[in-house]
């Protein structure tokens, strides 16, 4: 299933009529959710306001400045409602968007991350990684192994492990 998705938005893409009156309300918060990051000149997260998405506004790294909307637990959506909390934000022709990330969650009870590390490969792939969250002893056998990288941006396969992510945000 699909867990997260990344979508590029125009930067000329107008807001929704009734995104557009939250955006000026919430860009008046003191503290509003929208702040500057090392990317975009805003990004917020708009869940506890009825959206399920995070929202990046200009992109400082793109010569245009484009935005990224994140649609979170689409896994859970049918098409239909990914098109709607699109449209509930920006005035755009969905299936024109540029995908930027999608991220896959598959379960595998009982099977170690390690498992997957030892392997699978993933064909045309030069570049493999894998990510603890101590110092990278994994490869002695020191540390658990939580996030395995096959390939790089743009086109990357990422498996980790969602119940390690879990707890560490839980902490």
């Amino acid at each position: 299933m699909v867990d997260k998705l990344d979508l590029r938005i125009p930067r000329n893409a107008d807001f929704s009529p009734s995104f557009k009156l939250l955006y000026s309300e919430l860009q008046a918060l003191e503290k509003g959710p929208f702040h500057p990051t090392k990317y975009y000149e805003y990004a917020g997260d708009l869940r506890e306001y009825g959206f399920n998405v995070r929202l990046s506004l200009y992109c400082q790294m793109d010569k245009v400045g484009n935005h990224k909307l994140e649609l979170i637990d689409v896994g859970k959506m049918g098409r239909s409602e990914i098109l709607r909390e699109i449209g509930q934000i920006f005035k755009v022709e969905a299936d024109s968007l540029g995908v930027m990330r999608v991220d896959f969650a598959v379960d595998v009870p009982d099977v170690p991350l390690q498992w997957f590390r030892e392997t699978v490969g993933v064909q045309h792939k030069r570049f493999r990684a894998a990510v603890t969250g101590e110092p990278f002893y994994s490869e002695m056998g020191k540390g658990s192994i939580q996030t395995l990288y096959f390939g790089k941006r743009p086109n990357v396969i990422r498996i980790y492990d969602k119940r390690a992510e879990y707890e560490d945000q839980y902490r």
